[in-house]
């Protein structure tokens, strides 16, 4: 038998406390502990990689269109929604610069790429700067596109499968071997426990989207999983010690 860590993932940051993907959510998630950051990435206007889950960037700003119609000066002078939906005077889209800058090497990053047809532009753009080939810490997760422009090209990247989540539990397990993928990512919908022990069995470190509540992450913690995303970070850490195990049988 062998014990297994859970890892708290903060997903966009602490996201139910503050702006989601802003520079602020993410460093409260590293400062109450949280093992990896979460972090959504598209390509502005001008070829930059920056933090945004939607395609539109009107939900989360003052801003109204696409992410990509708008230049990276246009994003970092925005007025960003906190979670209540108060306008935060001039906080700004975060470019992935800042939180390589800030977070590097002090804590692990689940990239997710939405963009993913720009998928080599973004990692490009990231390892010409930032050396994160190789690294164990960082890992890139997406859709089918996504992990095949990955693999191709950036093959020493670790890999997160997200691809068909929402479909079933075995079909994603089947797209992360097929890519190659060191690591998949269930739903909270639909993720069984005997799903999770199959996908360990295959050498994969289960992830899940998400638990926001102590009874759900308990329930995920009881099945297998090992990378436990959430918004709420900072009441997960207040009610599981770092020494909370997993115990295989």
């Amino acid at each position: 038998m062998a014990d297994r860590q859970v890892k708290f993932i903060a997903h966009r940051g602490w996201s139910r406390r503050f702006p989601e993907n802003s520079l602020p959510a993410l460093a409260a998630a590293a400062a109450v502990g949280a093992d990896e950051i979460e972090f959504d990435l598209r390509m502005s206007k001008d070829g930059i990689p920056f933090l945004c889950h939607d395609e539109d960037v009107g939900r989360v700003s003052n801003l109204v269109g696409r992410s990509d119609s708008f230049t990276m000066q246009e994003l970092e002078r925005a007025d960003i929604k906190a979670p209540d939906g108060t306008l935060l005077d001039f906080l700004g889209f975060t470019r992935v610069d800042e939180v390589f800058r800030t977070l590097g090497g002090r804590i692990g990053m689940n990239v997710h790429i939405k963009d993913s047809a720009r998928t080599k532009q973004i990692l490009t753009y990231i390892t010409d700067t930032y050396d994160i080939k190789g690294s164990q810490d960082i890992y890139v997760a997406g859709d089918a596109t996504m992990l095949e422009i990955a693999r191709e090209f950036f093959s020493d990247i670790p890999r997160c499968c997200l691809a068909e989540a929402q479909r079933s539990p075995e079909i994603l397990l089947e797209r992360a071997l097929e890519f190659e993928c060191v690591r998949l990512q269930f739903r909270r919908t639909n993720y069984t426990k005997e799903a999770v022990a199959r996908a360990t069995k295959a050498g994969l470190i289960p992830n899940l989207y998400y638990a926001d509540d102590v009874d759900g992450a308990r329930q995920a913690m009881d099945y297998g999983i090992i990378g436990l995303l959430t918004n709420d970070v900072g009441l997960l850490k207040k009610h599981f010690s770092d020494n909370d195990t997993i115990r295989d049988s």
